[in-house]
């Protein structure tokens, strides 16, 4: 059974016409009860609680741009899966098993950001926009530490603090019958404690299946560029034809927390789409995804290839989960 109770409050003043400070905080309380029906193995009451606040700053000089400022807190507590697999003795088969119930701590965030949005035109364009940086430390982060004799097994585990550093940037602008969406992300996610982790089918790890993070290692699965485009058409009226792609930068995989092997590489997907607005809100579609059919992995960890010793011809412990060839789908979407 979970509870989860809070108390808000906010309030926003007016500096001067242009400047305003709001200023605003929560009290929560969150309770998580397990009960284990079959013994006593993922039994256990787990209680967080805490004060989030946040002020931001706001200075608005014309209808046309909106500087910003702000720091918030914000906590999150561990989920029923994650305590019910939370024992370094048992690994479990995430999520399709649980073991047992340990406790671990609730992770909280610290924020500062910063940025400006705005709009403008300039004859037949027009045009917003959009900047956006940021620092977030997380303290008791949890991750799933890789460990037990399947791929995919393994704990939940708190393992100190980690780091986002990050901004943003987009931009949509629109020419005659031409439209353009762009928008790309940049974050050096990093742990910021050290810590020993579990991860024996790294082929770097010592005689005890340990690896060694260091503060500053770069979090897997998460890559430091992402960007996306979009450019679209509407040639007659109530047809829209658009071409996108997206490119993401290279990602560690999941049991090389202390980067120590190669990278999963970074990849260019492209994406069209043709819609026609048959009558005022009834559209037909047709999509294509990976129109080039670009072969790449999105994700990838490190495992035992052999299965436990069922299949000893096998020796490459990285497993990489394959991206969707090139699709096709066509359809109709009513808006009621």
């Amino acid at each position: 059974m979970n509870v989860d109770e809070g108390l808000y409050a906010q309030d926003t003043l007016a500096l001067t016409s242009e400047l305003s400070l709001s200023v605003s905080g929560r009290f929560h309380f969150d309770s998580i009860d397990l009960t284990d029906r079959y013994g006593t193995a993922l039994t256990g009451d787990h209680d967080y609680s805490g004060i989030n606040p946040e002020v931001e700053l706001v200075w608005s000089p014309s209808d046309a741009a909106r500087f910003y400022v702000e720091f918030e807190q914000s906590n999150r507590t561990p989920t029923a899966a994650e305590l019910s697999c939370a024992d370094p003795s048992q690994p479990c088969l995430f999520p399709l098993s649980f073991i047992s119930d340990p406790g671990l701590k609730q992770v909280v965030a610290r924020t500062v950001e910063g940025g400006v949005k705005g709009t403008g035109a300039s004859g037949a364009v027009s045009f917003d926009w959009s900047l956006d940086d940021y620092v977030t430390r997380n303290d008791n982060d949890i991750i799933f530490e890789s460990s037990g004799p399947f791929i995919g097994s393994g704990f939940f585990a708190n393992i100190g603090a980690t780091q986002r550093i990050g901004a943003e940037l987009s931009a949509d602008a629109r020419w005659n019958i031409f439209d353009f969406r762009a928008s790309y992300g940049f974050v050096n996610a990093t742990f910021q404690s050290a810590f020993t982790d579990l991860s024996a089918d790294n082929p770097v790890a010592d005689a005890n299946g340990n690896i060694f993070v260091q503060s500053g290692d770069r979090m897997p699965g998460i890559p430091r560029s992402t960007a996306k485009f979009d450019l679209g058409c509407t040639p007659l009226c109530g047809l829209h034809v658009s071409l996108g792609a997206i490119v993401e930068s290279s990602q560690y995989l999941r049991g090389d927390e202390a980067n120590l092997q190669s990278p999963l590489p970074g990849y260019v997907v492209m994406n069209a789409q043709v819609e026609y607005e048959i009558r005022k809100g009834l559209h037909l579609y047709v999509e294509g995804e990976n129109i080039l059919d670009n072969r790449y992995a999105t994700f990838g960890l490190y495992g035992d290839p052999t299965g436990d010793g069922a299949f000893p011809q096998f020796t490459n412990p990285r497993f990489i989960v394959p991206a969707q060839p090139f699709g096709a789908w066509a359809g109709i979407r009513a808006e009621l």
